[in-house]
């Protein structure tokens, strides 16, 4: 647990920390070497724990590709990452922690033209409202209803992935998977703009950082108290 928390911790930082550098005016490739520059940093200052190591190296692998303006396939991306790993500890086959990482990535990648395709479609009724004038509420209805179909179809397919390692390797039946994604895809969002704001206030105005970062540290509280909470509901074993 608290592995995958340090990789999520990373990857949360990184996305703040990108977001922060694009707002202050930096470009493209100076977000990049800056966020691939602060991985290797976090990286190395956590010890080149195996969960951030390989959250590292797959957003590094990224970043490069992007910034050649090249064609990159997440695929190629996915796989390259796990050569490496494997080239530099063969080990890591056999570590439920890397068969998950990897598993859950595939399987976002797997539903990715679906979600793509599903931010790109409207209804009929939006359609049909284009160029009028719609009160801001059912607008965000729309939004809401399409960021919680983009999260279903990644929680089915990160589910799919992992079943079998979570049955075989913790004896563990995630009958609630995708509905905690659904759940937690809000305060996980939320999270990301409080932390954005906690770097932007500790830039600006220092005194008043801890109101975000209180708000921040009681956010990710609640996702784990969620998430041990869910370990007692009916159906898991």
């Amino acid at each position: 647990r608290k592995k995958k928390r340090h990789s999520g911790s990373e990857y949360m930082i990184a996305v703040l920390l990108g977001g922060l550098l694009r707002v202050v005016g930096c470009s493209a490739r100076t977000t990049a070497l800056g966020l691939i520059a602060f991985l290797i940093a976090y990286a190395l200052v956590t010890e080149l724990r195996p969960s951030v190591f390989r959250a590292t190296l797959l957003i590094s692998l990224y970043l490069i590709g992007h910034q050649s303006r090249r064609i990159t396939s997440h695929l190629n991306l996915l796989f390259a990452t796990a050569l490496v790993l494997l080239v530099l500890n063969p080990a890591e086959l056999f570590s439920a922690g890397a068969q998950l990482s990897f598993l859950a990535v595939l399987g976002i990648v797997f539903v990715a033209p679906c979600v793509k395709a599903i931010d790109e479609s409207k209804s009929l009724l939006e359609r049909a409202s284009q160029g009028l004038s719609v009160p801001w509420t059912r607008r965000l209805g729309w939004t809401l209803k399409r960021h919680l179909a983009r999260g279903a179809m990644m929680g089915i397919g990160v589910w799919v992935m992992t079943f079998p390692v979570t049955v075989i390797q913790f004896h563990l039946f995630p009958v609630w998977g995708i509905p905690l994604t659904l759940l937690l895809i809000p305060v996980i969002a939320f999270a990301v703009c409080v932390g954005l704001m906690l770097l932007l206030t500790a830039i600006v105005i220092p005194s008043v950082t801890w109101i975000f970062s209180e708000t921040l540290s009681a956010t990710i509280g609640l996702c784990e108290e969620v998430i041990e909470l869910s370990t007692h509901l009916p159906g898991v074993s």
